[in-house]
């Protein structure tokens, strides 16, 4: 795709004066997608989520575009078919490589999600049924799921109750989804972020937290999902026991 080969680098920029910039015109209608497109990816290491910026049209296209997304999985991890010998792809393609890193680590709109924010179950079943046949011919299957995983905390609740909707945790309990699974702990894991001490406190609560999803997604018929979700509750009671004992003040 040569509309991510840009060599453009956002250097010597005020990143607070160029993510505003890029704020406005993903705000102003006049701005066509692809020209956001190609901003966005220039820019791509100004734009941090937690800084208020986000590159919009790029994760947008991601969770809409099955081919795109596995063209930035391509990117970012080798097939399962390739010759591990092969040529390296030089300094350009490593930049490349490392842009794409950034927008699958840094990317939050969940497949399914409509840019008004809706979310459709059958959108994202068909997106990743997509996707999974994409992958599986270009032997990127599992690292591809994995991947996606990480993006699936962000769902939103399901309309009849449930914590997630129905149409992902569907996804996450299927016999072979244990890399989406995985990837889904590991992303919940991460999502924490630095804590303080509290004696096990904050680690018990959230493995009550855990626990709780854990029963709710059991009573909806989602019995491997309810075990990795139990499995993530158990280390941080693991953690929280380990917390409890230990000094605040050492070393």
């Amino acid at each position: 795709m040569n509309s991510i080969d840009t060599d453009e680098p956002p250097r010597g920029l005020d990143q607070h004066a160029m993510t505003e910039i890029i704020k406005s015109l993903q705000d102003n209608p006049a701005t066509t997608q692809e020209a956001l497109f190609r901003i966005e990816w220039a820019y791509l290491p100004l734009l941090d989520h937690d800084l208020g910026s986000a590159p919009r049209t790029l994760e947008l296209r991601l969770a809409t575009d099955p081919s795109f997304f596995c063209e930035i999985i391509a990117l970012v991890f080798r097939s399962e078919k390739d010759d591990w010998t092969k040529q390296d792809v030089g300094e350009k393609g490593k930049r490349v490589a490392q842009n794409a890193y950034r927008l699958l680590h840094e990317w939050q709109k969940v497949p399914g999600r409509s840019p008004d924010g809706a979310f459709n179950g059958d959108a994202f079943s068909k997106w990743l049924e997509e996707v999974s046949h994409r992958t599986k011919e270009s032997g990127h299957y599992m690292i591809a799921m994995e991947q996606i995983g990480q993006v699936l905390p962000h769902s939103p609740p399901d309309p009849n109750g449930l914590w997630i909707h129905c149409a992902v945790a569907e996804a996450l309990d299927k016999k072979d989804a244990r890399e989406m699974r995985s990837g889904f702990t590991c992303k919940l894991f991460n999502m924490r972020g630095v804590h303080g001490f509290t004696a096990g406190k904050e680690e018990r609560e959230i493995a009550r937290r855990y626990r709780e999803q854990a029963e709710a997604l059991e009573g909806n018929g989602f019995p491997r999902f309810a075990a990795a979700m139990r499995k993530l509750a158990k280390g941080y009671e693991r953690a929280a026991d380990q917390e409890s004992k230990r000094d605040p003040f050492e070393d």
